[in-house]
């Protein structure tokens, strides 16, 4: 678990560093304060991801995490491939934002998860994702006034 502990670490630093970077770029929206801007909220969460990263490395570095020998796919088998099968549906759900804005690319992507954590139910697979989908964008876009992909069809 050392060596997975060390990768780990790796891997969160590089996505705080990725995402306080990509932050700084956003762009200012109608609310704004001096402290409180729209990259905010994102660099707090990139701050504090890369500090526990910091103390997950910092108590293996020091002896506190046992060596057992086990990976982490002796630990959860069938965690990490969700967790993998997840990340790649977030990244497709990424590149068809743009092409096919918001709406239809957060129920593709609202559906898909909901398949694959076991949903099976036609009633919650039709409306769960459209519903979340067109909230979402209702209180993003229309009241904060959140820039949000508009794609295919303009909204």
């Amino acid at each position: 678990m050392k060596k997975a502990n060390y990768g780990i670490v790796l891997v969160f630093l590089l996505l705080s560093a990725f995402v306080i970077y990509q932050a700084n770029n956003f762009e200012q929206t109608l609310i704004q304060d001096d402290y409180v801007g729209a990259s905010f909220f994102p660099e707090l969460l990139a701050w504090m991801t890369a500090g526990l990263a910091l103390f997950l490395g910092w108590l293996n570095f020091r002896g506190k995490m046992d060596d057992d020998g086990r990976t982490l796919a002796d630990l959860f088998p069938r965690q990490i491939l969700l967790a993998v099968v997840g990340l790649g549906l977030v990244v497709g759900y990424v590149m068809l934002l743009e092409p096919l804005g918001f709406i239809l690319a957060t129920i593709a992507l609202n559906a898909a998860l909901l398949l694959l954590f076991g949903v099976r139910s036609s009633l919650v697979l039709a409306l769960f994702p459209v519903i979340v989908s067109l909230s979402v964008y209702v209180v993003f876009y229309k009241i904060l006034i959140v820039p949000l992909p508009e794609g295919l069809f303009y909204f």
